[in-house]
Parts: C-alpha cells; structure tokens; sequence
C-alpha cells in the first residue's frame, strides 16, 4: 500500500512537468486505483475474518467463564477454605469439598 502511494506521488510529480502527458496520467492513476480498490477489498475480507474469529473467541470465553461459575456453585468453591485450628491450603479444600459430593 506504501508503494501505491508512492507510485500515485510520482504521477503527480510527472503530471506537474511542463509538457507532461495528461492521457498518459490518467490511464497509470486508473490501474493505480484499480490496484488500491482490489487491495483494500482483500483487506476488508481478513478483516471480516478476523472480526468472525473474534466474535467466537467472545462467545467461547463466556461460555467458559458462565460453565466455571456453574462449577464453583455446584462445589461450593467461592467460600473460603473453614479454620480449624490451621487453615487448610485452598486445594486442599477443594479437594475435600469435591470428594464429599
């Protein structure tokens, strides 16, 4: 795309000479715009990609996230470990709360 433009910037120089060939400008600026249109076409389509495959990374993850709390309701995993005399590790915990289900 850098180089489109530059090719455009070049036109523009040669076009300004005295005695420059306006037909000539024109037909080289249509396939320069020619070529830009196609590029960015190529470009809006991975974008359009890239906005699918984040739109599912989105709903994957809220799905993650909602079967998560779904699990720390269902084990009780949002409370804190009990104190008996020496708190227990939080997996330790875990552990126990999961085998007593």
């Amino acid at each position: 795309m850098v180089d489109m433009v530059k090719q455009e910037m070049q036109l523009l120089q040669d076009v300004d000479k005295p005695g420059s060939d306006i037909d000539t400008y024109v037909t080289n600026l249509d396939s320069l715009l020619a070529l830009k249109m196609s590029a960015i076409a190529e470009l809006r389509t991975k974008l359009g990609t890239f906005k699918e495959h984040l739109n599912q990374e989105h709903t994957l993850s809220k799905k993650f996230f909602e079967q998560q709390n779904e699990l720390n309701d269902v084990y009780d995993l949002h409370k804190p470990p009990p104190l008996m005399g020496i708190q227990l590790r939080l997996s330790e915990w875990r552990r126990e709360k999961i085998m007593k289900c």
